[in-house]
C-alpha cells in the first residue's frame, strides 16, 4: 500500500487494510471491544488513538500488520505482558499438578 507520506501513520495504515481486507468499521470495533464504530473511524483519521489495550487488540486483529507500539505505546508492554502470563503459568501449574497425583482434576 503505498500511500503519501502525511498519510502513512497507523490510523491511515489501519483504514486502507480494513478496506483492502473488506472489514467494516463495526467489526474492527468489536474486535477491540467497542461498543461504537465512530471512534475506529477517528483513529484511522488520526484524530484519536487507542488505548494500549485496544491497540495490541488491533495488532491482533490485523495479523501483526499494525503493531501496538506504531501507536505511540510503550513496546516494553508486551514484556511486561510475558512476564506477567509467565507468573500465572507458575501458580497454576502446582494446582494441575496436585490434581493430577489425587486424581481430582
Amino acid at each position: 500500500m503505498d500511500l503519501p507520506p502525511d498519510q502513512q501513520g497507523p490510523g491511515a495504515r489501519l483504514g486502507a487494510w480494513r478496506l483492502a481486507t473488506n472489514k467494516s468499521l463495526e467489526t474492527i470495533a468489536k474486535a477491540t471491544g467497542l461498543t461504537s464504530h465512530t471512534i475506529v473511524g477517528e483513529w484511522e483519521r488520526g484524530t484519536r488513538r487507542p488505548g494500549p489495550i485496544a491497540a495490541l487488540k488491533l495488532e491482533v486483529e490485523t495479523d501483526g500488520a499494525i503493531r501496538h507500539e506504531e501507536w505511540g505505546h510503550d513496546p516494553s508492554l508486551l514484556d511486561t505482558i510475558c512476564k506477567v502470563l509467565a507468573l500465572r503459568a507458575r501458580r497454576v501449574q502446582p494446582d494441575h499438578d496436585t490434581h493430577l497425583a489425587t486424581g481430582t482434576g
